[in-house]
């Protein structure tokens, strides 16, 4: 399933915003999941010129930082960020589970 993010200009972006800023999200060692963690944060300060935003959850972003808009599409990647991570753990449990143990049903 292929996600567009709408990414927002730095020039668009005023204080107040909510956005959304992506993170990978990492399952092991060297890997990662294809979906991005989106977190929504608070503009809370601009500098003039824009070469700098601070945020309310994470303090400080410079010029390689993109936000994206916080909309249906970025809690549809949560969402499947979710459920790929649920299998991980599920496929994770079954592995190192011991031979002698039983499952109830």
């Amino acid at each position: 399933m292929n996600i567009k993010l709408k990414e927002i200009s730095r020039d668009d972006l005023k204080v107040g915003d909510t956005v959304g800023i992506a993170r990978t999200v990492n399952c092991g060692w060297l890997s990662t999941f294809r979906h991005r963690k989106i977190i929504p944060v608070k503009i809370t300060r601009i500098t003039p010129k824009r070469t700098k935003i601070e945020t309310d959850i994470y303090e400080e972003h410079g010029k390689g930082e993109k936000f994206y808009e916080y909309d249906e599409n970025a809690r549809k990647e949560n969402e499947l960020l979710a459920e790929a991570i649920g299998k991980v753990l599920m496929n994770k449990m079954v592995f190192q589970m011991p031979e002698d143990s039983e499952v109830e049903a």
